[in-house]
């Protein structure tokens, strides 16, 4: 039974992996649920992730991720999403670690400098994935916005 349900598993990967590399359409493809005990097989179509509006224009889903390449210093990491999207930077995590916070005035003192030094990040790393809010400059109301991979130079 073991064999028979890992060469199913493996043939419905690769029948996906197909049609991936073929560039096809969402409607072709399928999730497949199977239990060889009782015998039950079935297919489900998968939907479109939802989107939500970050500014208008702008629309991402829980997978999208915004990448920033080019910013040496926190400042230059703040300015990017201003000149961009026309967004305000709220405040900016590593994990659990604050890193900025626009309403803390210590914070402020962060802003010149490098994006390496306030993350706290060894000398090797390449790259973090930052999760940033924003203020929307019209209505004045925090938004989220996607997962941030900044790469460090």
């Amino acid at each position: 039974a073991g064999a028979a349900i890992t060469a199913a598993v493996s043939g419905l990967v690769t029948l996906e992996l197909i049609k991936i590399v073929a560039g096809c359409a969402l409607e072709q493809y399928k999730n497949a649920f199977m239990n060889l005990a009782l015998p039950l097989f079935t297919l489900s179509e998968p939907r479109q992730a939802e989107k939500h509006k970050v500014v208008e224009g702008v629309y991402v889903s829980l997978w999208d991720s915004w990448d920033v390449r080019g910013a040496v210093t926190l400042q230059d990491f703040v300015d990017h999403f201003q000149r961009q999207f026309g967004l305000k930077v709220n405040g900016v995590t590593l994990g659990s670690s604050m890193v900025y916070m626009a309403f803390m005035p210590a914070h402020k003192k962060r802003l010149p400098q490098p994006l390496r030094k306030v993350c706290k990040v060894a000398d090797d790393v390449t790259e973090v994935v930052l999760t940033v809010t924003f203020v929307d400059p019209v209505t004045k109301e925090k938004v989220n916005g996607p997962a941030v991979t900044c790469y460090l130079g």
